[in-house]
């Protein structure tokens, strides 16, 4: 027994030398975003719609109705006036696919700040929160995710 005490006291002083939150290497975020993008990729329908918000320094914030066809943005209408997004302004709004691909960009360029929650059944992403640069205003932004639907379940009601 005492040899397990000593042991654990050995362990630890060896990990704690180490640095770090994880001596393994084991990123906890990383982890996660494998486990959510599988439960994505496993489910993914077709066709679908979500309410994306992005909040930013970079354009006025507006709730869109995003449609998704094949994994390309096919509609997206601004939810309070009903005005349809076009040219540029659709080619911005992402697919969840470019969701998933923003937080591995954060996680792949070790973002200062990142927290993300997913969808507990289908696994995408539901909010983003990333702040690349601690002492960098204006490099920060927030993505939601919400009322995601699989249309083609919806349409063949």
């Amino acid at each position: 027994m005492r040899h397990l005490r000593h042991l654990a006291a050995a362990a630890a002083l060896f990990l704690s030398a180490c640095g770090g939150d994880d001596p393994f290497g084991i990123n906890p975020a990383g982890v996660q975003f494998e486990s959510a993008r599988q439960r994505w990729s496993a489910g993914q329908p077709e066709q679908y719609q979500f309410n994306y918000t992005r909040v930013c320094f970079c354009a006025v914030v507006h709730e869109v109705r995003v449609t998704v066809t094949n994994g390309v943005v096919t509609s997206a209408v601004v939810v309070e006036s009903g005005q349809p997004l076009a040219g540029a302004a659709l080619a911005q709004i992402p697919t969840i696919d470019d969701l998933f691909e923003t937080v591995r960009d954060a996680l792949a360029r070790n973002a200062h700040d990142l927290r993300v929650t997913y969808d507990a059944t289908r696994g995408f992403p539901t909010q983003i929160i990333v702040d690349y640069r601690e002492m960098v205003a204006d490099d920060e932004f927030l993505h939601t995710v919400r009322e995601f639907g699989d249309t083609r379940l919806s349409s063949s009601r």
